[in-house]
């Protein structure tokens, strides 16, 4: 028997329904059994070939495949095997930007001046303010970090900038 299109030999066709209603139906394994997965687009479908390939792609997707072996079946998933993926840990509560920035200034005070930047500047990411900018320019400028204290400087306005030109200049730092 020549093969089908998949590659396989094709399966036998149903036995012909009895005319007698008493007449015993045949075996049920005798009966072809539909194919229970309709989600796969049949072995015909290619798709449409590439840009420069020259239709190799397509001539290989019309050759007959070989017909594929029992150990290589990947096992079909049922709905109970599929689990939700688990919930997302919680987010890290939100840290006290006031809190943050006693902090910093409690560092700056110690001379930690690194220190005070870090808690400053995330002081300043979680809520924006002036404060948290001043200390976050005094302790660029005490670090000697000149493009720290330039972005600083670039966002801050008045008093506060002239301030802080002044304490980096004494420190070498030209804004």
């Amino acid at each position: 028997v020549p093969p089908g299109p998949t590659g396989q030999p094709p399966s036998p066709a149903p036995a012909p329904a009895p005319s007698n209603a008493a007449a015993e139906p045949p075996q049920a394994a005798a009966r072809p059994q539909p194919d229970p997965s309709p989600a796969e687009p049949p072995p015909e479908a290619a798709p449409p070939p590439a840009e420069g390939d020259g239709g190799e792609a397509a001539a290989a997707a019309d050759a007959p495949r070989p017909s594929p072996k029992k150990g290589k079946r990947r096992p079909k998933r049922s709905k109970r095997q599929a689990e939700p993926p688990p919930p997302p840990p919680p987010a890290p509560p939100k840290k006290d930007p006031d809190a943050l920035l006693k902090e910093a200034r409690i560092a700056q005070m110690r001379g930690e001046a690194a220190k005070a930047y870090r808690l400053a500047a995330e002081s300043n990411k979680i809520r924006p303010s002036k404060a948290a900018l001043r200390v976050m320019g005094a302790a660029a400028c005490k670090m000697g970090d000149r493009n720290k204290a330039r972005a600083v400087h670039r966002k801050l306005s008045g008093t506060a900038k002239a301030d802080m030109a002044k304490l980096c200049a004494s420190r070498g730092i030209e804004l």
